[in-house]
């Protein structure tokens, strides 16, 4: 495991590495004050414990109409608002039990550790009422306390140490611009994210500030939901929200 880690130490390390893993475990093996981590939200640290505002539930809907002739931008046009209704009500988990803890103790190092989602800022005071539920705090730590507008397309946001992409935005351009405008060259760069996608992303915008980087892969490929139709049940009933498996009960019902 040493070995994953040990570029961190070499200031003349300047290619990006990408590493698939199976937990947050990996991030144990930082000790460096300097280096900025990054925790991809949703899939990756964390997950609704309903279909109904699932990641999954939003990537289901996004397929289903796409396969029905419309465009990105008129999916996410149409289907974000109810992503948004549902974060105001559900439950949130972790992924990796053991998630909590290493984050913590990565803070209690010194080190910053930035939330990095591609959800947008209106979404900021829930997902803040999420992390809160599941005992985090992603401003601890934090070199800036207030919250800041990018001047960015999309209108990207940093509140209580999370950064807001929004969807449309690539999350290694976003970065770059963040750390341009807060003045802020950590030595080294660790992100997970559940999406190789974005891992990517943040590999070529770092290589262009010849900041050392580690991407951690943590895909998410566990399908557990045998119906989306759950959510969309779940969602009816909104602000009584059914276990999957009453969802499920009802979905079948003659």
């Amino acid at each position: 495991m040493r070995s994953v880690f040990f570029f961190l130490s070499c200031v003349l390390v300047l290619q990006g590495e990408i590493r698939e893993v199976s937990s947050f475990e990996p991030l144990q093996e930082i000790h460096d004050p300097n280096c900025l981590v990054l925790v991809d939200l949703d899939n990756c640290l964390m997950e609704s414990t309903t279909c109904f505002g699932h990641g999954k539930w939003f990537e289901y809907h996004y397929q289903k109409m796409k396969e029905e002739g419309m465009e990105k931008e008129q999916i996410i046009a149409s289907f974000y608002p109810r992503w948004v209704k549902s974060q105001r009500w559900v439950k949130v988990k972790f992924r990796d039990p053991k998630a909590k803890a290493i984050i913590e103790t990565l803070q209690n190092q010194g080190i910053w550790v930035l939330g990095f989602t591609h959800r947008r800022g209106t979404v900021k005071f829930s997902t803040l009422r999420q992390l809160q539920d599941l005992g985090l705090d992603f401003e601890r730590g934090a070199p800036i306390k207030h919250e800041l507008f990018l001047d960015y397309p999309h209108h990207p946001v940093y509140f209580g140490g999370v950064l807001f992409m929004n969807d449309y935005n690539e999350k290694g351009q976003v970065l770059t611009k963040f750390l341009k405008t807060i003045k802020y060259t950590p030595s080294s760069v660790v992100l997970i994210d559940d999406a190789e996608s974005n891992v990517q992303s943040v590999e070529e915008a770092l290589e262009d500030l010849r900041i050392p980087f580690l991407g951690l892969h943590y895909p998410y490929d566990h399908e557990p939901y045998a119906d989306y139709r759950i959510g969309d049940i779940q969602e009816f009933l909104i602000g009584k929200i059914l276990s999957d498996e009453a969802g499920e009960t009802l979905l079948h019902r003659p």
